[in-house]
């Protein structure tokens, strides 16, 4: 049996401490070379929550600021994802700290999707990674299935919840569910039985609110979780993908000027002494861009 060499990294996104935001990890392998069940095991073994494979990357060429590679996204259960947000920046992340690349004046970075055409992420002031993804609409289900989910969240949260709109995305977004609660219901301080949204037939379950701004030190729009079987504990710290349709979506609800930036919050309930809120800063363009 041959080996398989191929460098990788772990890193974590949404967060300076190593032990908090969403991590996955990055390996430099060519697709094109390995079988996807020998791809799939890899992702499964790692059990991170997203796995990114990206083509090892050429040499420079001189005065080069862009650089473009094949992507692809696997879960730690082994299934291919069309898009994952944090999966490629930090991709970016792992290519930019490359020797031979790190301090070389690169400004784009260029995944080339199988499903989604190509996904940039910008290097911006203060090297900061500055990702754009496409803006997803959503579609309001009917009143029979809106109940079927809304029985679901109730058994997922243990208790009666307000639930005050259910629709599916749109376009590419079909396998997403979109709910939104009422802003009294504490999302974040919600402990929830994550196992449950499995029964939505859906593999993203997006569960969002409005945010008080008056108690809020961030001044975020909007708060939101995010539940797929497909994902360790069956939810992800921070799905980047999910604001694809909730930075349009509350951008139209509270009417807020295209282009500027908002902060969104992202959390999961804490256990413990572990943090797991996340912040996003976002912004919805005229031209169908998160």
């Amino acid at each position: 049996m041959s080996t398989l060499n191929a460098p990788f990294t772990v890193a974590t996104v949404f967060s300076s401490n190593p032990f908090k935001g969403n991590p996955a990890a990055i390996i430099f392998l060519d697709t094109d070379q390995v079988p996807f069940d020998v791809l799939a095991g890899i992702s499964r073994n790692f059990n991170q929550p997203m796995m990114t494979f990206i083509k090892p990357i050429e040499p420079l060429k001189p005065g080069q600021t862009t650089i473009s590679t094949p992507v692809r996204w696997i879960t730690a259960t082994g299934k291919e994802v069309e898009l994952c947000g944090h999966g490629s920046l930090a991709a970016a992340k792992a290519i930019l700290s490359l020797p031979d690349i790190a301090g070389a004046g690169i400004t784009e970075i260029q995944f080339q999707s199988t499903s989604r055409g190509i996904v940039r992420v910008n290097v911006v002031e203060g090297g900061l990674l500055e990702m754009v993804l496409p803006a997803g609409l959503t579609k309001p289900v009917s009143s029979e299935e809106a109940e079927r989910i809304s029985s679901i969240v109730n058994r997922a949260f243990g208790r009666q919840v307000k639930v005050n709109y259910v629709a599916r995305g749109a376009d590419n977004f079909e396998y997403v569910s979109f709910i939104v609660i009422d802003d009294s219901e504490d999302l974040g301080g919600s402990k929830v039985n994550t196992a449950v949204f499995g029964e939505t037939g859906t593999k993203v379950n997006i569960v969002t609110s409005s945010a008080s701004l008056k108690t809020s030190e961030l001044k975020e729009q909007f708060v939101s979780r995010m539940f797929s079987p497909e994902v360790p504990g069956g939810e992800d710290s921070v799905c980047g993908s999910a604001h694809c349709l909730l930075v349009p979506y509350w951008y139209t609800q509270k009417n807020l000027e295209r282009g500027t930036v908002n902060v969104a919050k992202q959390e999961i309930f804490v256990f413990q002494e572990f943090e797991c809120q996340k912040t996003c800063h976002t912004s919805c363009d005229r031209d169908k861009r998160v």
